[in-house]
């Protein structure tokens, strides 16, 4: 089983231990770790003018607050995309399709979207040195393996980016994506929270091509 694999299954499976608690089979065994996990996002401009959205998952002080919903996390995304909350939450119904070979109902559907995550939302970040992941992907996408990450003590970045000028298919298409990767990366090395001698950067489909 190849790495990419390895990131594939993770990320599947601990999506379904959210479906699993609304009436569709719990094929996850994987467990979070023992920190309280904490997201914050920030916007971002490269230096090539180009927008980025990044979501920020992090081990967190024990908080009093309550967790996000599913719903909240698919709802944080990019100001520089147009797309309406109400079409980003019919869409997330596409990947459960995919996933499950069926069409959710739209009661459990709804069901799922209204479930609680494990992260909350501008928590206190715990003291200390923690690895770095970072990973091209909107805030929706893989938020049950980001937060399964930073349960276990790892600080997690999401980088949703839009391009200015879109340059069609060719070798220098995923240049300005590879960009962002090497800007958030020289900027987070320097936090006194993280690692520097610990980071990965991985991807899927498109996020492979800039990791």
């Amino acid at each position: 089983m190849g790495t990419n694999t390895k990131w594939m299954v993770i990320i599947c499976l601990s999506l379904l231990s959210y479906c699993g608690q609304a009436q569709i089979s719990y094929w996850s065994t994987l467990q979070p770790g023992k920190h309280d996990v904490g997201i914050k996002t920030f916007s971002r401009t490269t230096t090539d003018g180009n927008a980025m959205f990044l979501g920020v998952w992090y081990p967190a002080e024990n908080p009093d607050t309550m967790t996000l919903r599913v719903a909240d996390m698919i709802l944080m995304a990019n100001p520089a995309d147009p797309t309406p909350d109400s079409s980003r939450l019919s869409n997330y119904r596409t990947p459960l399709k995919w996933m499950f070979g069926q069409v959710i109902p739209a009661s459990v559907f709804q069901e799922i979207i209204a479930h609680p995550t494990r992260t909350i939302f501008n928590a206190k970040m715990k003291s200390g040195k923690f690895p770095l992941i970072i990973a091209h992907s909107e805030v929706a996408s893989y938020f049950p393996t980001f937060e399964f990450f930073a349960s276990h003590g790892y600080i997690v970045i999401g980088i949703d980016g839009h391009l200015a000028n879109e340059s069609p298919p060719g070798p220098y298409h995923y240049s300005p994506y590879t960009n962002m990767s090497e800007e958030v990366l020289n900027y987070f090395i320097k936090e006194v929270y993280v690692d520097a001698s610990d980071v990965t950067v991985f991807g899927h489909g498109f996020g492979i091509q800039p990791a």
